[in-house]
């Protein structure tokens, strides 16, 4: 029994000895890429890694890159643009400035053994007020937050964190994991895996969700896509709208081209062109051309028009059909009611 007991110890001791040795030689292997390496992290670890001020006036871009941080713009009184970083103390923080930029970056740091450590990582840039500046913000996970009236062109990127963006000129944004909620931009290129998209007004936008909800107000171009969830517009002048599972609804529109597998279709207001079709859902719009396979269209008339109607399955009730109106419609479902009334 003893002899057992010591052939135990001595194979746990040497599972031991493997995993630090293991561990060492990862630590090394890092440290040799040019990798911060710490040894032991423990408690709470959150300290001021840097600040630093800058003269606004030389600085047109600022590109702020973080393994792991939150990265904060904020407007103050201050006449300079002013960054400061938390982290922990084994962190450090890279600073260039010349040409016009700024950049701030800070490494990722491998910690041998990291025992019930917390720390609040974050990067804040302070600006003067009124003063529009050009951002390229990454980070691997943290939020990212720039207010209005700070930034022209924003490229963020945030693999786990959301993002919350002010009104701007240009926007790129790219999330994994979060969501990215942006202001009033004059054009918009945003993609996001998993979480929303809520935008203000955009004068052109492309949104793209993988699995979340889209929400925007008034759109003059734009193309906007959801394989997971719902797409609600305001007002748009030229948009193509798809979702595979969810509701497209559009309060008015000139020119709309929509596309649902599994969901409804609503367009309060169409003032030129529409072609709206789904799989299994109904479609709600007033003049248009549409088809649905397992669903009922209703249609409201804002003019006068002929409505060429067909429905496989399902009845046709159509309000005084003028076959010699200047506007045709078009309206086909393989299983559902086809309604157009006044």
């Amino acid at each position: 029994m003893k002899t057992g007991i010591k052939i135990a110890f001595i194979i746990v001791l040497a599972i031991l000895a493997i995993g630090l040795a293991s561990v060492m030689v990862i630590g090394i292997i890092q440290q040799e890429r040019g990798m911060n390496v710490s040894i032991l992290a423990i408690g709470y670890q959150t300290t001021k890694l840097f600040e630093q001020e800058y003269p606004a006036g030389e600085i047109q871009k600022i590109e702020v890159k973080a393994q792991s941080s939150k990265i904060e713009v904020i407007e103050s009184d201050t006449a300079n643009i002013k960054v400061t970083a938390y982290g922990m103390k084994d962190e450090v923080i890279k600073a260039n400035q010349g040409d016009g930029y700024l950049t701030i970056e800070k490494p990722p740091v491998f910690h041998l053994f990291l025992f019930c450590a917390w720390c609040d990582e974050k990067i804040i840039v302070e600006v003067p007020k009124g003063s529009a500046k050009d951002y390229t913000l990454e980070t691997t996970s943290g939020s990212i937050r720039v207010p209005d009236g700070t930034a022209g062109t924003l490229q963020v990127k945030s693999t786990s964190g959301s993002i919350r963006l002010g009104n701007g000129g240009n926007l790129t944004a790219q999330s994994s994991s979060g969501k990215i909620t942006a202001g009033n931009f004059q054009t918009a290129e945003i993609k996001n895996t998993s979480g929303g998209i809520e935008t203000g007004n955009l004068k052109e936008g492309n949104l793209t969700v993988t699995s979340g909800s889209i929400r925007c107000g008034n759109v003059e171009t734009g193309k906007l896509e959801s394989s997971s969830g719902s797409i609600r517009m305001e007002n748009g002048t030229e948009i193509t709208a798809r979702t595979t599972s969810g509701r497209i609804q559009v309060q008015e529109v000139q020119r709309l081209t929509a596309r649902t597998t599994s969901g409804s279709i609503a367009v309060e207001k169409i003032d030129g062109y529409c072609n709206l079709s789904t799989t299994s859902g109904g479609i709600k719009v007033e003049n248009s051309e549409m088809s649905a396979k397992s669903g009922s269209i209703h249609l409201k008339k804002k003019n006068d028009f002929f409505t060429d109607a067909h429905a496989t399955s399902g009845s046709i009730k159509i309000e005084d059909n003028n076959r010699k109106a200047e506007v045709e419609l078009k309206a086909r479902t393989t299983s559902g009611s086809i309604r157009v009334s006044k």
